[in-house]
């Protein structure tokens, strides 16, 4: 074999190695932007549910003000409301953060993926 097709040889398969790369590549961010999707349809979904909720709690509370026949039913509303808000908010901070961390796990992983591939591969 002559030296130009050695070249020629080396030439079409290191053409090949670098194709088989760029396509691993674009695997690896379309996987990765379909997670990230995924993890923000999630996301938003959990604060349209978070307000969803908020709202019927408060209109519950101007109901029950509105229907109050004594400063002691008005004060009682106010009472049960405040409480209800707070457990409804320490709940959903939990769930939130758990989301978060979710969506934090999920993009270590897919940004750390083609490290461990290419690791995987030496």
């Amino acid at each position: 074999m002559s030296s130009f097709e050695q070249g020629a040889k080396t030439t079409r398969d290191n053409l090949r190695q670098g194709e088989a790369a760029a396509y691993d590549a674009m695997s690896q961010m379309e996987r990765s932007f379909s997670a990230s999707m995924g993890t923000m349809r999630d996301f938003n979904l959990k604060m349209i549910e978070m307000m969803r909720t908020n709202a019927e709690a408060t209109f519950d509370f101007a109901e029950n003000l509105c229907a109050a026949k004594s400063p002691t039913e008005v004060f009682e509303s106010w009472k049960t409301y405040a409480e209800h808000q707070g457990q409804t908010l320490q709940k959903q901070t939990q769930e939130f953060a758990a989301l978060t961390q979710n969506a934090a796990q999920e993009a270590t992983q897919q940004a750390t993926q083609p490290i461990r591939q290419a690791a995987g591969r030496s």
